[in-house]
C-alpha cells in the first residue's frame, strides 16, 4: 500500500532528525532507574503511559533506531521490563474501553482472562533473558509506538510474543551471542500460521511412500508376505483358443 510506505518513511525520518544525547547520560540514568510512581508518568494521545524523564522514552527510541541497548543486559533490564509491562497493560485497557463504547459492535465474549495470562507469559519469558534478545530492536519499536501499526490487542500481543519467545541474544552491540553447550541443540520454533498446517512439501509425502516400501520388503524377506513375483495371475489367452470359443 503506498500510503502505508509513505508513513513508514516518514516514521524513519522523523528518527533520523532525532539527535541523541551522550550514551554516559543513558547509562547513568538506566543504572539509577526505578518504577516510577502515578506522578511520575504521563499519558500521551493515544493513552499510553510514559516516562517523566523524556530521556528514558529517548533511550528506548535510541534501541528502535540503532538496534544496540549499548550496556549489559542487567542494566537496561528493569527499564526495559517496566515499560514493556506498562505498554501491554495500557494495550489491554484501550481494549476494554472499546468494548465499553456504546458505538463499538458487541462483542461474543469478554477475552480478557486470555489477554491477562498472555501477557504474564511474555512477562516471565522477558524477565527471565539473561542477555538482549536479538529482537530487541523490534521490541523497542513495539514499545515506542504500539498502535502504529496494531489497533488490535489481539495482533500487538502476538507481535510482542514473537519478540520473547526466542533464544538467541545480544551483545550490547547487536552482535549474536554463542549459544552455551546446553542450549546447542535448542532450536527456536518458529510461529506457525493456521494456513502453513495445509501446505505439504513432496519430500513429506515421498518419505513416508518409501518407508512403506522398505517395511514391505522387510516382510517378504521374512516369509511374513508373499512376494508379487509368486502371486497367481490370469495369463493372457493365445489367438487360437480365442477362435475356438468364437465357433
Amino acid at each position: 500500500m503506498p500510503f502505508q510506505g509513505q508513513k513508514v518513511k516518514m516514521v524513519e525520518r522523523k528518527l533520523q532528525e532525532i539527535v541523541f544525547h551522550d550514551p554516559a547520560d543513558y547509562e547513568f540514568m538506566l543504572k539509577e532507574f526505578k518504577e516510577p510512581t502515578k506522578d511520575e508518568v504521563t499519558k500521551n494521545a493515544k493513552g499510553i503511559r510514559e516516562h517523566a524523564n523524556s530521556l528514558l522514552e529517548e533511550y528506548f527510541t535510541f534501541v528502535a533506531h540503532r538496534g544496540q541497548t549499548l550496556y549489559d543486559w542487567s542494566i537496561c533490564r528493569n527499564a526495559f521490563v517496566w515499560k514493556l509491562k506498562t505498554v501491554i497493560e495500557d494495550m489491554i485497557n484501550r481494549e476494554f474501553e472499546k468494548e465499553n463504547d456504546e458505538n463499538e459492535p458487541v462483542k461474543p465474549m469478554n477475552n480478557s482472562e486470555y489477554y491477562n495470562r498472555v501477557r504474564d507469559e511474555i512477562m516471565a519469558k522477558a524477565e527471565g533473558f539473561e542477555a538482549a534478545p536479538f529482537t530487541i530492536q523490534r521490541l523497542a519499536e513495539l514499545l515506542i509506538e504500539p498502535t502504529r501499526h496494531y489497533n488490535a490487542i489481539g495482533k500487538f500481543l502476538r507481535a510482542v510474543e514473537k519478540t520473547v519467545n526466542v533464544v538467541t541474544c545480544v551483545n550490547p552491540f547487536g552482535d549474536r551471542l554463542a549459544k552455551s553447550t546446553e542450549d546447542s541443540d535448542e532450536e527456536e520454533e518458529p510461529i506457525v500460521h493456521v494456513e502453513n498446517s495445509f501446505i505439504v512439501s513432496v519430500d513429506e509425502l515421498d518419505e513416508p511412500v518409501a518407508k512403506k516400501r522398505k517395511e514391505s520388503d522387510e516382510e517378504v524377506e521374512n516369509g511374513k508376505k508373499t512376494p508379487r513375483s509368486n502371486e497367481k495371475t490370469e495369463e493372457p489367452k493365445d489367438e487360437s483358443s480365442r477362435e475356438s470359443e468364437v465357433i
